[in-house]
C-alpha cells in the first residue's frame, strides 16, 4: 500500500473558515454573557435563554444547510456559496449587536442577535464539511488536528482581542465597539484570504483523483465479499448503534463545554476575582493546542474511540480538581496565588484532554457516513452538539441562580452569593457550580464512549503503515 501524505497547505487554507468562526464565537461567548448579566441587568436564567438562541436556530438550520449544500451545484462549489453569504450577513449583524449593546437597547440587541446567529448557523455545516470533502478518510484525524490548530490560533487572537476589549472598565462603561470592531476586522481579513486561496471545485477534482488511486492501492483483499453482503443488515445495526453512541458523546461533551464557555467570564471575574477574566481560558486553549498532535498519533496506534475516552477522563478529572479548588473552605485556606495556579493547571490539563476529543470525535462519526452526504452527516453531528447548547445555558443559568440563593439541608448550609450589575442592582448567582456541572456531564460522555464496542475497520488503514501514513509536507 502506498504511503498517503496530507497536503498541509490545502488543509490550512480550507480551515481558515474555522478561523473566523473561532474568532466570532470566542468574542461572542466572552462578551454576550457579560452584556446580558452585567450591562443589561438580566438574570442568569434569562441570559441562558438568550445564549441558547443560536442553538435553537441551529437545530433547524444546521441539518438543513448541510443537506442543501450537499445538493448545491454552483460553479463555485457546494460549500463556498453558503460560507460567503453567511459570513457577510453574520458580520453585519455582529456590528449591529455592538451598537445595540453599547446603547443598551434591548429589543434591537435581540433582533441583531437573531440575524447574526441565523447567518452563523447557515454556513456552519458547510464550513465544517469542506475539509473532509477534500481529505481521504484515513487522513481525516490529521486534517482535523490541523483544523483545530488553526482554530486555536484564531481563538488565541480572539482572546487577545477580548483581553483588550472586555475589561472592568468596558463593563463599567458598557462600551463594546472595540471588541466587536476588532473581531469583525480580523474576520474580514481572514475571509479575503480564504476566498482568494480556496478554489473548491479544483480541490474536489484533485480529491477524486486521490480517492481513485487510494481505492486501487487497496487491492482485491479489500473488495466486499458475498459474506460481507449477507451480513449487511447486522453490520448496519452495529453502525447505527455506534452512531447513536457517538452522538450521545457529542451531546454530553457540549453540555459540559458550552456551560463553561457561556459563563466563563463571569466565573473568572466573580469567583476567581481576576482582573483578566480570560486568563484560565488562555491556559485551556494552550493545553488544547498541545494535545492536538499527540491525539492524532494516539488515535493512529490505539484507535479514535480510545483517544476520545482518554480525553474525557483527563477533562473530567481536571475539572473535578478545579471544583474542589473553588470551594469556599478550600479557597479560603489557600493563598490567592496558589488557588489561581491550581485553577490554571487544571484548565491546562482539561484543555489537553479537550484536544484528544476534538481531534477525533468528528472524524470518528464521519467514518459511519457516506462521502456523498458529508454535509448531511455533519448537520446531524452539529445538531447533537446544538441540542446540548440549547439546553445547557438555560439549565446552567437556572442552577447558578438557584444555588446563588443558598439553601440548608440539615446542618449543611450553602451560603447565598450576590453580585451587582451595571445599574447597581443585586442578583443571586453562584458560578462555582460550573466546574462540577461540567465534570458530571463529562462522566456521562465517558460512559457513552465506553459503550461503543467496536472500532470501524477503516481505522486499521491508518495503523497498518504506522505513523508514517500521517507524514506531512510542510
Amino acid at each position: 500500500m502506498e504511503i498517503m501524505k496530507l497536503d498541509t497547505k490545502k488543509i490550512v487554507y480550507c480551515s481558515l473558515a474555522f478561523g473566523w468562526i473561532s474568532v466570532f464565537w470566542q468574542i461572542w461567548d466572552t462578551s454576550v454573557q457579560v452584556i446580558n448579566v452585567r450591562t443589561l441587568g438580566l438574570s442568569t436564567t434569562i441570559s441562558g435563554l438568550i445564549l441558547a438562541i443560536d442553538n435553537i436556530i441551529g437545530l433547524f438550520i444546521l441539518p438543513l444547510s448541510g443537506k442543501l449544500s450537499d445538493k448545491c451545484k454552483s460553479k463555485y462549489g457546494r460549500r463556498t456559496p453558503f460560507i460567503f453569504v453567511g459570513t457577510v450577513v453574520a458580520l453585519t449583524g455582529m456590528a449591529g449587536v455592538a451598537i445595540a449593546a453599547s446603547r443598551k437597547i434591548l429589543w434591537l440587541y435581540i433582533v441583531f442577535i437573531v440575524i447574526t446567529l441565523f447567518a452563523m448557523a447557515w454556513y456552519r455545516s458547510p464550513a465544517l464539511s469542506l475539509v473532509p470533502d477534500v481529505t481521504l478518510e484515513p487522513l481525516r484525524s490529521k486534517a482535523n488536528a490541523i483544523s483545530n490548530i488553526v482554530s486555536a490560533v484564531f481563538t488565541g487572537v480572539a482572546i487577545l482581542i477580548t483581553t483588550v476589549g472586555v475589561t472592568k472598565d468596558t463593563i463599567a462603561s458598557s462600551q463594546y465597539y472595540l471588541v466587536f470592531g476588532l473581531g469583525i476586522a480580523v474576520s474580514i481579513a481572514t475571509a479575503v484570504v480564504f476566498f482568494k486561496k480556496v478554489n473548491e471545485p479544483k480541490l474536489v477534482e484533485e480529491y477524486q483523483a486521490e480517492y481513485e488511486s487510494y481505492i486501487a492501492s487497496l487491492g482485491e483483499d479489500n473488495e466486499p465479499s458475498a459474506t460481507a453482503e449477507s451480513d449487511q443488515k447486522a453490520a448496519s445495526k452495529v453502525k447505527n448503534r455506534t452512531k447513536v453512541l457517538i452522538l450521545l458523546c457529542v451531546f454530553f461533551f457540549y453540555m459540559a463545554y458550552n456551560a463553561l464557555v457561556s459563563n466563563f467570564t463571569n466565573y473568572a471575574s466573580l469567583v476567581l476575582k481576576l482582573d483578566i477574566p480570560v486568563l484560565p481560558l488562555i491556559f485551556l486553549m494552550a493545553g488544547g493546542t498541545g494535545g492536538f498532535v499527540p491525539a492524532t498519533k494516539f488515535a493512529a496506534i490505539h484507535g479514535r474511540r480510545k483517544a476520545i475516552l482518554t480525553g474525557f477522563i483527563i477533562m473530567a478529572t481536571s475539572l473535578a480538581v478545579a471544583s474542589v479548588d473553588s470551594l469556599a473552605v478550600v479557597s479560603e485556606a489557600l493563598p490567592d496565588f496558589l488557588e489561581i495556579a491550581i485553577i490554571c493547571f487544571a484548565f491546562t490539563s482539561a484543555g489537553f484532554g479537550y484536544g484528544y476529543v476534538m481531534v477525533n470525535i468528528y472524524p470518528f462519526f464521519l467514518e459511519y457516513s457516506s462521502d456523498k452526504s458529508l454535509g448531511q452527516g455533519t448537520g446531524i453531528f452539529a445538531t447533537a452538539m446544538t441540542l446540548a447548547q440549547v439546553i445547557t445555558p438555560i439549565l446552567a443559568g437556572f442552577l447558578i441562580e438557584t444555588f446563588g440563593k443558598g439553601f440548608e439541608i440539615g446542618n449543611f448550609v450553602w451560603r447565598p452569593q450576590i453580585y451587582l450589575d451595571s445599574y447597581g442592582a443585586e442578583h443571586f448567582g453562584d458560578f462555582r457550580i460550573l466546574t462540577p456541572y461540567a465534570a458530571i456531564f463529562l462522566v456521562f460522555a465517558l460512559i457513552s464512549a465506553a459503550l461503543i464496542k467496536e472500532e470501524q475497520k477503516r481505522i486499521s488503514v491508518e495503523t497498518k503503515s504506522g505513523i508514517e501514513m500521517f507524514d506531512v509536507d510542510m
